[in-house]
């Protein structure tokens, strides 16, 4: 089902499978929406990633976390398109869930493909947060609430980052956001990302 206006979502640029969406708004506090997700977990992707966003909406309607204006500017390393802030901001939010939830998944799974796919997608994840997350600790738009909540997304990238991961997914990862970039940058017309 397609994300409505307004709503905080995923689609394409290497998230789930093409055709494949989610969404949440904030005036549904709870709901998600969804097509159906291609396989189990698929679906347990889809419910971390829209709980984030549940939630850091939620928090930001008790506390303002920064002051931003709402121009598309940003690279996020799971989008095609500039992002404003605040969507970045739950961009990096809702990945950090998922890299964290992607290895907790991996090192339960016996070796095989559904183990490798889950190295390979907390590893793409984590390179993913790791491109955008300096862009919010560095803002000065951050209010006090949103510096606190941005200095402990800071403390949980840095536990994933002293995770072992198997260096093929993790170079592979590197790449891909090194490219995401680029591709970004010449889209912009050569402009450097925030």
């Amino acid at each position: 089902m397609p994300r409505a206006a307004g709503a905080a979502g995923r689609r394409g640029g290497g998230e789930p499978p093409p055709g494949s969406c989610s969404g949440t708004r904030r005036e549904a506090f709870g709901a998600v929406l969804s097509s159906e997700p291609p396989d189990a977990a698929g679906f347990a992707e889809t419910l971390v990633h829209e709980t984030q966003h549940i939630k850091l909406a939620a928090l930001a309607a008790l506390a303002p976390l920064h002051h931003a204006d709402p121009a598309p500017r940003h690279f996020a390393p799971w989008r095609p398109d500039p992002r404003p802030f605040d969507g970045l901001w739950h961009g990096v939010y809702s990945h950090l869930a998922l890299a964290d939830w992607w290895l907790h998944h991996a090192r339960a799974l016996p070796p095989g493909p559904g183990r490798e796919r889950a190295w390979a997608e907390h590893a793409r994840r984590r390179e993913q947060v790791g491109a955008a997350l300096p862009v919010l600790v560095g803002s000065d738009a951050l209010t006090p609430a949103g510096r606190t909540v941005a200095e402990g997304m800071v403390t949980a990238y840095t536990r994933l980052t002293h995770a072992e991961v198997p260096a093929d997914h993790l170079a592979r990862a590197v790449a891909y956001v090194a490219t995401t970039r680029a591709l970004w940058l010449q889209r912009q017309g050569g402009t450097r990302p925030s």
